[in-house]
């Protein structure tokens, strides 16, 4: 309540007295049972560990260094939940470990950038400026896919940039710098003295990465003009996996799986009986997604590729109880739901 008065509410605030916030005598029961406390102190590796992840919940939440020696509540709940065992860091100790954790998560993006890049998976970034308050601050990430098919969305850094004019000139030597420290390619400035750098793999950033992502923004776009990229990969691989789905019995098989999804979606007696073959085969009680794809998508076919292949067994028992419902749902004279289908429809499952 005192810190919600003093900051959104700051007239009122200056004319109470603090002090009249909590009644005195809930403050005199707190101090006198604080005093009481008495409790041998955290081993220091448990300490350790306590105040670091203090420093990583200060850091997430953008809360003040200072916390734990300006926050006097929060002091004292933490002497009440440990018995006076722990003590919360100050403003040198929290500031001291903030700066251990960014220099482990470094290290740590720097092996994992090793690995995929012995994979020869190169990594691609994503950048911009933020500003607020007079603070500037350029923000570089890495993104890439490994090779167990895991996206991985990393902070390479956040660079102050408050005292950098933003030509596209000083967002490139920047982007560089931070990227060559993570081991995504290498890269040293000029020296300036005229002479001319023998070691020809000084600046290997831009070959090492794979695109770029940025606003359009001139001085970002004029930056990273160097990264050439591969602007179309991403849209490449749509099409590829659109003619994947449309491909000869690939394209068969969804036709007929969106036939049933249809009829599911409209007969409520079908969508019913359904669910008791669900709750016979221990599957999920749900209905099979709609496709609603454009002529350029394949989300909806994935989704419901996913379905069938979840409830395959479940379909099948459909069949076999249900004939007359199941020759409705796939308009099959022989009164089968396609039950080679779902089995041929298992590979695209599993490559989700």
């Amino acid at each position: 309540m005192r810190t919600h008065l003093m900051h959104m509410h700051k007239a009122v605030f200056q004319e109470l007295d603090p002090e009249d916030v909590v009644e005195e005598s809930t403050q005199n029961a707190l101090t006198t049972t604080l005093r009481k406390v008495k409790s041998t102190p955290l081993p220091d590796d448990v300490k350790k560990m306590a105040d670091q992840k203090i420093a990583l919940w200060i850091a997430r939440r953008a809360r003040p260094i200072s916390t734990g020696d300006s926050d006097i509540e929060l002091q004292e709940a933490f002497d009440i939940a440990s018995s006076g065992a722990y003590k919360m860091p100050g403003y040198q100790a929290v500031y001291q470990l903030i700066l251990g954790l960014s220099k482990q998560g470094k290290a740590d993006l720097k092996t994992l950038i090793s690995v995929v890049r012995r994979a020869r998976i190169l990594p691609s970034i994503a950048g911009d400026i933020w500003g607020q308050g007079g603070i500037s601050v350029f923000g570089l990430l890495a993104y890439f896919i490994d090779e167990e098919w895991n996206y991985h969305e990393k902070l390479i850094r956040a660079i102050p940039f408050g005292a950098e004019r933003h030509t596209g000139g000083n967002i490139l030597v920047a982007t560089k710098l931070a990227c060559a420290e993570v081991g995504i390619g290498t890269y040293r400035e000029e020296t300036g003295d005229g002479e001319e750098e023998e070691d020809n793999d000084v600046d290997t950033v831009s070959d090492n990465v794979m695109n770029t992502v940025s606003d359009s923004a001139s001085n970002m776009v004029s930056g990273w003009d160097e990264f050439n990229g591969y602007e179309c990969c991403c849209h490449m691989l749509a099409l590829s996996v659109l003619l994947f789905t449309r491909d000869g019995d690939v394209g068969k098989t969804l036709k007929n799986l969106r036939g049933m999804s249809n009829h599911f979606s409209h007969s409520i007696l079908g969508c019913n009986l359904l669910h008791e073959c669900q709750l016979a085969q221990g599957t999920p009680q749900t209905k099979p997604p709609r496709d609603n794809d454009t002529r350029t998508g394949w989300k909806g076919a994935r989704n419901v590729a996913k379905w069938y292949h979840t409830q395959q067994t479940a379909v099948q028992w459909y069949d076999v109880q249900q004939p007359l419902q199941a020759a409705t749902a796939c308009k099959n004279p022989d009164g089968q739901v396609n039950p080679e289908a779902v089995c041929d429809v298992a590979p695209v499952g599993l490559g989700n």
